[in-house]
Formats: C-alpha cells, sequence, structure tokens
C-alpha cells in the first residue's frame, strides 16, 4: 500500500531507458531537457543520457497533488555517485516551495491541528507507516520561509523531527528561526541517536514511533538542553552565554505573554534573578537585534541566523492589491482556495491587511470560511487596523466574471512587483561578485525572473 500511495518506482539500469520510453510517447527531447528527465552530455552536446538510472524513484508532488519532479536514491551499497539525485528547478518545481508527501497530509493535518516536519522522503514515508500521517518534509533543500507559511495555512501547531545528530540539530535551530516569528506553537520529537523514523519503524514498528512523538517536548525544553550541553551550566559566564543565546530565539516569538513566560522559566531552570534575565532582553532588543546575528566565534553551532527580510512598507498599488483580495476572500468562498494554490505565502506581506489575508487563506483551505469575517471582527477589537475595518463594514460585491479578473490582476501585479524585487536583488549581487567570479548560476535565475515577469505582464 505504502508503494502506491507514494507512487515509488525504479529507474533501469540504463543510459537511454527513460529517454526512449518519452520518445516513444510523444515527447521532445527539448521538452525531456526542460523538466530535467534527461542530461546533455558535457563531452557531446548531441549526445543526451538518463538522470535517473539505478535507484529507487520518489515521484514529487506540489501542493495540489501534481507530480512536478523526482528524487531518486541510489540502491548499490557502495555507489559512486551521489545517494541522491534530484530533479532540477523548472519553470513546475521550484524546491523551496515544495513540501513532500504535503497533498497527503493536509487532510489529517487539518483533522488532528498539527503538522510533523521530517528531513526526508524515507522519514515521511516511516511516519505515515507509523500512523503519523500528518508528515512531510522540506524538498531537496533546508526548511525555507516559504515552506513555513505554507504549513502556517494548515495548522498552528508544529513538531519538528529532525536527527539528533550535529547537523540535524543544526537544522532544527533554523527551523525555529523561521517558524517561531509566525505564531507557531513548536515541539519537538528526540530520536535516539543513529536514528530516524526508517530506522525506528523498522526495529520497533508503529508503536515505537508513538512513543517517541506522544512524549514531545516544548521547544523551549530542546533549546535549554542543547545550550546547557555547550555551556557550563554551573558557572556565572556559562549561565550567561545561556540566556544570551536562548534570547536569540525568545525575541523571535511575537506574543508578549509567551515569550515573558519562557524568559521566567530560563531563570528559573539557572536559578538567576528573573530581573537579571528581562533586563539581557531588553538589552538584546535595544540593540536591534531584530534579525538573529550569532557572535563572531559562536559555539551554538549556527552559521546563517537571518531570515528573509520581509516587506511591510508597500507600494500603494500593492496595498490596494492585497486589500482587494481580502475583500474578495471575504466575500466569495472560493477565492481562499485560489490563492492557495496560485499567490506564493511569501508575497503576501507582513502589513495588518497581509497577515488577515493570510489568515482568510487559511481558514478557508481548512473549511472554515464563514467564520472569517467574525474572526477578523473579534481581532479588530484588540488592534483596530482602518483598512480592515472599512473593508468588513462595506465590502463591494463582484459577479463572476468580474471577480475573476479582479483576482487574476492583482495576483499578476502582487508577482510582479516581487519578481523585481528579486531581480533587484540579483543585479546587486552580480555587481558585487569578484572578478573572475562565475555568474553563470546567479545569470540563469535573473534571465529566470525576466522571462516570469515577461509572462505576466503578457497576460
Amino acid at each position: 500500500p505504502l508503494v502506491k500511495k507514494f507512487g515509488l518506482g525504479a529507474a533501469p539500469d540504463s543510459w537511454d531507458a527513460v529517454l526512449n520510453k518519452a520518445k516513444q510517447a510523444g515527447f521532445t527531447e527539448k521538452e525531456l531537457l526542460t523538466c530535467g528527465l534527461v542530461v546533455q552530455s558535457e563531452k557531446n552536446s548531441d549526445r543526451l543520457y538518463d538522470r535517473f538510472r539505478n535507484r529507487v524513484v520518489f515521484p514529487i508532488w506540489n501542493e495540489q497533488g501534481k507530480v512536478v519532479a523526482f528524487s531518486a536514491r541510489t540502491i548499490e551499497a557502495n555507489p559512486e555517485g551521489a545517494k541522491y539525485v534530484n530533479s532540477p528547478e523548472t519553470p513546475i518545481f521550484r524546491k523551496s516551495r515544495v513540501l513532500y508527501g504535503l497533498h497527503l497530509a493536509r487532510q489529517t493535518i487539518q483533522s488532528r491541528d498539527a503538522v510533523i516536519l521530517c528531513e526526508g522522503q524515507l522519514d515521511v514515508i516511516a511516519m505515515h507507516q507509523g500512523g503519523f500521517e500528518n508528515t512531510v518534509a522540506p524538498q531537496g533543500t533546508a526548511f525555507t520561509d516559504e515552506q513555513a507559511r505554507i504549513l502556517k495555512r494548515y495548522s498552528n501547531n508544529l513538531y519538528i523531527a529532525f536527527d539528533s545528530d550535529s547537523a540535524g540539530i543544526k537544522a532544527a535551530l533554523r527551523a525555529l528561526e523561521l517558524t517561531l516569528p509566525l505564531g507557531f506553537q513548536v515541539r519537538m520529537i528526540s530520536f535516539p541517536p543513529g536514528q530516524d523514523p526508517d530506522d525506528t519503524i523498522k526495529n520497533q514498528g508503529a508503536d515505537g514511533i508513538r512513543q517517541l512523538v506522544e512524549p514531545a517536548n516544548d521547544f523551549f525544553d530542546f533549546l535549554f538542553s542543547h545550550f546547557s550541553n555547550q555551556f557550563d551550566v554551573s558557572s556565572p559566564p556559562g549561565k550567561g552565554r545561556i540566556v544570551t543565546e536562548a534570547i536569540r530565539y525568545l525575541t523571535l516569538i511575537e506574543n508578549s505573554v509567551a515569550r515573558s513566560s519562557y524568559l521566567s522559566n530560563l531563570a528559573l531552570q539557572l536559578n538567576i534573578p528573573e530581573d537579571a534575565a528581562f533586563r539581557e532582553l531588553n538589552k538584546f532588543r535595544t540593540q536591534d537585534h531584530r534579525r538573529l546575528r550569532p557572535e563572531p566565534g559562536s559555539e551554538s553551532g549556527n552559521q546563517s541566523l537571518q531570515p528573509s527580510p520581509i516587506i511591510t512598507d508597500l507600494p500603494q498599488n500593492i496595498q490596494k492589491a492585497e486589500e482587494t483580495l481580502l475583500e474578495l476572500t471575504l466575500t466569495h468562498g472560493t477565492v481562499g482556495s485560489r490563492l492557495s494554490a496560485e499567490l506564493p505565502a511569501a508575497m503576501v506581506s507582513q502589513t495588518p491587511v497581509g497577515k488577515a489575508l493570510e489568515e482568510v487563506v487559511q481558514m478557508t483551505i481548512n473549511g472554515e470560511w464563514e467564520f472569517v469575517a467574525k474572526h477578523l471582527t473579534s481581532q479588530l477589537s484588540e488592534d483596530t487596523d482602518p483598512a480592515i475595518s472599512r473593508i468588513l463594514s462595506a465590502p463591494r460585491e463582484y459577479d463572476h466574471k468580474h471577480q475573476e479578473k479582479a483576482v487574476t490582476d492583482c495576483i499578476n501585479t502582487i508577482k510582479q512587483f516581487y519578481l523585481k524585487q528579486e531581480m533587484n536583488k540579483l543585479q546587486r549581487q552580480l555587481a558585487n561578485l569578484p572578478a573572475g567570479s562565475d555568474t553563470d548560476e546567479l545569470l540563469r535565475k535573473f534571465q529566470e525572473k525576466s522571462k516570469q515577469l515577461t509572462d505576466l505582464s503578457n497576460q
């Protein structure tokens, strides 16, 4: 059943089996190159060969359950090449936007109001086999801000189940950087050293998985344990370092009550005055550490602790587009689902209107659309926003034809804005590269963004 559920297959030990089969089915060589199923020989540009050979193949689906790429694992005991080979990014596959198994997990995520995040495909399959079908994993890359925002649409409760080695801990810390600012309630599933979900399901069965998931600790316990292992918890300098490192994460928590509670707990665990811990927090915040920046030589093991920048000062046309989309999602129950599919979560601003729009999209795909107006109204009693108040008090009605056009126009306007932002960033990176640097990858990305922008402009 798992083989069928996850569409597992195999690539034969051949240089051209997929190439010949696909050509017989009517696909051109150009199409096969574009989608990444075949590779062009470096020695002979006229020769093409299969990308996936002698491997177990995992189909990769987008959020809507359509296959957009493949990942293939070697079946050789001592492989000469890479353990995994993945599809390259293509016009329909952006690995930073894809979560493996999400289309299979969505229903269970919503029914259990919780999502489990693992490291790879075999982990996801093992967790599903163990009865936790609300499990997903990043696809061929580290967990990204955009993937975090996609998950936020389905649940506020996140379980992180990464390996307990140094790489797994580093990845878990990075995931906390991205998820705590979004308001996730995060718990950590701890696997014994040297084990992962696949090992656990093989050795202990579903009960072994359950015994690890159910006692999952709050993320704070994970942080305290991690930093206590790095610094001397009995010495004043060690306590100071633990407070400093922990505050880098606690300051990401937007809710002041939760943040204060964690800080009080930290002071209690270290047996230090509570007001001393709060003074350190205030010092950190006044030094404008709004983005995490590890100190030089930090022993926390994090090389890059900088979440993606969030644009809140928007041009007027983008503000108007988001307001119109909020209006449309409130008055038409199908718009939120369309935005979930067509508008990347990272392209929705963190302004009050943008946050409200994301909440409405999340509630819509969770089947709670009829409650969205009441939900936003109750929020306004705590934090009034003029634009949201106006939209709630007098939303405009659109007929179906004008509604569809309005949604399309707003999505395109927002996408064009963010594509221009990304192109400007790439131009700056190209300008700042040292002489003699390889610019091929940056140029490829710039040309790709430029083509996307042109396509949107022509619609």
